[in-house]
């Protein structure tokens, strides 16, 4: 959004309270980073994964895109058994996540470690080697 007032005709100073005039205005500049494009940005920036932008985001058709993943982070310090019981939590819970979020559908196992480039803490390696994702 900061981009697009940045470059629009949108007075920034004015409140934008209705997003869909902002969608209507440049709909036409959303593309697809699909294929080979998304294979060399993955490879440039590992933090990148796959994902797609669905319809019910801008109303509009679907496109292919990469973007960064959320990540849940921590210290080493904290203990191994309760890293393991958050990160079961989230991935056993979607409906509640889901209920929070409509991005909660994103948060799964099929997911869970693509574009993530620092070490998994040994709690979260835990729980991924009973699923048989690690």
């Amino acid at each position: 959004i900061d981009y697009v007032i940045e470059k629009s005709e949108i007075d920034a100073n004015k409140k934008v309270n209705d997003a869909n005039a902002v969608h209507e205005k440049y709909t036409e500049r959303m593309k697809n980073i699909d294929g080979e494009i998304a294979d060399n940005l993955i490879a440039q920036y590992p933090f990148y994964a796959k994902t797609t932008i669905g319809t019910d985001v801008y109303g509009v058709e679907a496109a292919e895109t990469v973007a960064m993943m959320a990540v849940l982070t921590t210290t080493t310090d904290l203990d191994e058994e309760v890293v393991y019981n958050i990160t079961k939590t989230l991935f056993e819970n979607q409906a509640d996540l889901i209920a929070g979020n409509a991005h909660g559908k994103e948060v799964t196992l099929d997911t869970a470690l693509q574009g993530v480039t620092v070490d998994f803490h040994p709690g979260a390696v835990k729980y991924y080697k009973e699923k048989g994702i690690m």
